[in-house]
């Protein structure tokens, strides 16, 4: 009997190793007396069963830490010794969420005061936040200047209903697919009324889809990109415009040029510089512009303007105010003459190294009651300046330096395209 008393008292010490091991009534039985606030845990505990794997490691980092600011049941996780993931779900001990007695236009409201780079952050918080962050009123204008766009973005970018948007100096990465991971005939058409692509390196390819999908532009620039008669096509759809920069843009032929100046009558400010057009696109640009056109440059056709061209477009377009015909070296004092019986709104006027125009023949155009620049450098000497300005008072001689016509960005303006602002 003693062996049989002895040994089973020894599997009892072995059976209590630690109070977990023991159950409420064992406790009472000991003479200890549980508080009712710990018998719940006594309880949780005592039923909670732990198969620990040896391929698996214990993980319960910062327990006490956790514990001042949660509260509720938590089980550790196991961990794969190759993955060291550890997901646990975190009950907050003030877990109301307060933006659901919100309503959209609120939240949208506070939203309104956020950057454009804070929004996309706040858009990965939930789904509602997801749709709000990407709301139409929060994207109304973008600056994307100066940087390098990863394939799609651009159509990412047109798919949030922006309306001003400034890519100036951009570079667009090339892709085999459509702008937008669309062919552009499919994608949904964009908001876009004023874009600024000047400078731009963008592919061919690129940014025909990329026309394609813009029919509401009203001031476009694309001042030193490349275009194709199929881009310009696109161009002339867009029937709202008004102002379109196209300074040293290669690729522009007779059937391009043509369609824009036909369909696109409410073009007011066009700049066509240095764009290398031949005889016959100038032939058609005079004859088919629109007689609204008050703001025109056409510097730099030296052989392929000529006084009959000049002659052709007083008549037709009687509004301009603003004329840049240099470097045209087929001009003459016939077109001078001309402008200054026919142009009494025209307010600027620059000549510059059209060296067949005699500068003393500028004083006819006192004729002109709004005039009030002439830009002929490298042709009015010293002495022509003091005549001119006895003949022409009011008017200011080579103070202008460059053509601001249908450019967007203008002296000290470089967060704004046409004065609107596309940054804060």
């Amino acid at each position: 009997m003693t062996d049989k008393s002895e040994s089973s008292d020894s599997k009892e010490r072995k059976r209590f190793k630690n109070i977990v091991d023991l159950s409420p009534e064992d406790i009472v039985d000991l003479g200890v007396t549980i508080l009712p606030m710990a018998a719940s845990s006594v309880q949780q505990v005592h039923t909670t069963t732990r198969h620990i794997s040896p391929h698996q490691v214990y993980n319960d980092y910062a327990k006490e830490q956790e514990a001042e600011y949660f509260y509720g049941s938590r089980e550790p996780m196991y961990l794969q010794r190759e993955t060291f993931t550890y997901r646990r779900m975190i009950t907050y001990a003030n877990s109301e969420d307060f933006f659901s007695k919100l309503s959209d236009e609120i939240i949208l409201c506070i939203f309104s005061h956020l950057r454009q780079y804070t929004l996309t952050s706040v858009a990965q918080v939930n789904q509602r936040f997801r749709r709000l962050a990407m709301d139409e009123s929060l994207w109304q204008r973008i600056d994307v200047s100066k940087q390098m766009l990863k394939p799609h973005a651009v159509g990412s970018i047109i798919s949030r209903g922006v309306r001003v948007l400034k890519m100036t100096r951009s570079y667009v990465v090339q892709q085999t697919k459509a702008v937008g991971n669309e062919s552009g005939s499919d994608a949904p058409k964009g908001k876009v009324e004023y874009l600024d692509l000047s400078e731009a390196v963008i592919a061919i390819d690129d940014l025909l889809n990329l026309c394609k999908r813009l029919y509401n532009l009203k001031k476009l620039s694309l001042e030193r990109c490349v275009l194709s008669s199929e881009i310009m096509i696109e161009i002339s759809k867009n029937k709202k415009l008004e102002t379109l920069n196209l300074a040293m843009c290669n690729g522009i032929c007779d059937k391009g040029i043509n369609a824009v100046v036909k369909s696109c009558q409410r073009l007011e400010s066009l700049n066509v510089a240095w764009t290398g057009l031949k005889e016959s696109a100038v032939n058609k640009l005079v004859s088919g512009i629109s007689p609204s056109i008050k703001k025109l440059n056409l510097s730099g056709h030296q052989l392929s303007l000529t006084d009959k061209h000049v002659i052709t477009l007083i008549k037709r377009c009687p509004d301009i105010e603003e004329l840049d015909i240099s470097d045209c070296l087929e001009v003459t004092t016939a077109s001078v003459n001309a402008l200054s019986e026919s142009l009494y709104r025209l307010r600027s006027l620059s000549i510059s190294r059209c060296y067949k125009i005699d500068p003393l023949a500028l004083t006819v155009l006192s004729s002109l009651p709004n005039l009030e620049s002439i830009n002929a450098f490298r042709q009015i000497t010293m002495a022509n300046l003091a005549i001119l300005e006895t003949r022409l008072p009011g008017v200011r001689f080579n103070k202008d330096f460059l053509s601001t016509i249908a450019r967007p960005c203008t002296g000290i303006r470089r967060t704004s395209i046409w004065k609107i602002r596309v940054r804060d």
